[in-house]
């Protein structure tokens, strides 16, 4: 709470409680203590703010948007496609037309007939 930096700050994350006059680069989080202190414009595609901490700058977060549409493109890639569904005027059409092979359906009624006569 009592640290003070003055000067860019880049990094994967951090956890910020004290004082910062500089610009701050976070390529995956910043989070903002209630003691933090932030002279300076921000950059993280997570940010968390506790109440009380002060912040005098801009705050950008387009890397988190990118990264949540490149995320989301590459989840769709690997979605199953959805089957096609037949209608029941379309099965009755194509059973009439011979496109279904009956053949199986045809000795599993001859085989039930032929249990019920024995």
């Amino acid at each position: 709470t009592n640290g003070q930096v003055d000067a860019n700050i880049s990094v994967a994350a951090a956890m910020v409680n004290g004082s910062i006059n500089g610009d701050v680069v976070a390529t995956e989080k910043l989070h903002l203590g209630r003691t933090a202190r932030v002279m300076g414009n921000i950059s993280s595609p997570r940010l968390i703010v506790e109440e009380g901490a002060i912040l005098e700058g801009s705050c950008s977060m387009l890397k988190a948007r990118e990264t949540h549409e490149e995320e989301s493109a590459a989840a769709s890639q690997y979605e199953e496609p959805e089957s096609e569904l037949l209608e029941i005027d379309e099965v009755e059409d194509e059973v009439s037309s011979g496109l279904f092979d009956n053949d199986d359906a045809d000795s599993d009624e001859e085989e039930q007939a032929g249990a019920a006569s024995v």
